[in-house]
């Protein structure tokens, strides 16, 4: 790797620990700064500098090393301003015959390989963004989130937000429901709704409600 100089270093033949520097901009970079050159900018020793570099989730790095270079930094923070979920999430679209009274067709589901599962009607596919944002908001950003083939959950809005939040997104093998945790979860919602229902005698209208 290289230090704060321009010097090509081992942190092994330091004895250094692994991770005493601060995380490049993207994973497997070239890493720029010890913890002891921190630790001497920020007043701080070297000890507290590398607890604070492990201690931080190092997002939103921005790289002024070039200061011949005039660059406008965005003043997006949705990477820093949400939660963070500590799992990944699976994500689909339930696609119901009939049509609720608040005029909602679809239902965009995100669910966990554990069974915790959130879902917000829609009244279109491309409507897909919305949800995703209510779920940063009300829970938090999943540390990957993996979707099919889709056009409304690889393209677009949907695509940007999971970009701006630092949210990796994955993409399943074509024709492998089996890969996306959220088929079952939507299994396990048609069934419970449909036991509600003809327990109470409800129309399917008010699935929603």
């Amino acid at each position: 790797m290289v230090n704060y100089k321009g010097e090509v270093v081992n942190a092994n033949s330091q004895n250094l620990p692994s991770d005493f520097s601060i995380v490049g901009l993207r994973s497997n970079t070239v890493l720029s700064i010890d913890h002891v050159e921190l630790g001497r900018r920020w007043g701080i020793s070297s000890e507290k500098a590398l607890r604070t570099v492990r201690s931080t989730t190092q997002r939103g790095i921005r790289n002024t090393s070039q200061y011949s270079l005039t660059r406008r930094i965005t003043t997006n923070d949705r990477s820093l301003r949400y939660r963070r979920l500590p799992h990944q999430v699976f994500a689909d679209t339930l696609i119901s015959g009939t049509i609720s009274i608040r005029g909602n067709k679809y239902e965009k589901v995100f669910a966990a390989s554990f069974g915790w599962t959130r879902v917000y009607p829609m009244s279109q596919k491309g409507l897909a963004h919305e949800g995703l944002s209510l779920l940063f908001q009300r829970d938090g950003v999943p540390s990957a989130c993996i979707v099919d083939g889709s056009k409304e959950q690889v393209q677009g809005v949907f695509r940007r937000k999971f970009k701006e939040a630092a949210c990796q997104l994955r993409q399943t093998e074509p024709h492998s429901p089996w890969q996306n945790a959220a088929e079952g979860a939507i299994r396990e919602l048609k069934r419970g709704a449909a036991r509600k229902m003809s327990k109470t005698g409800s129309p399917k209208a008010l699935r929603d409600d």
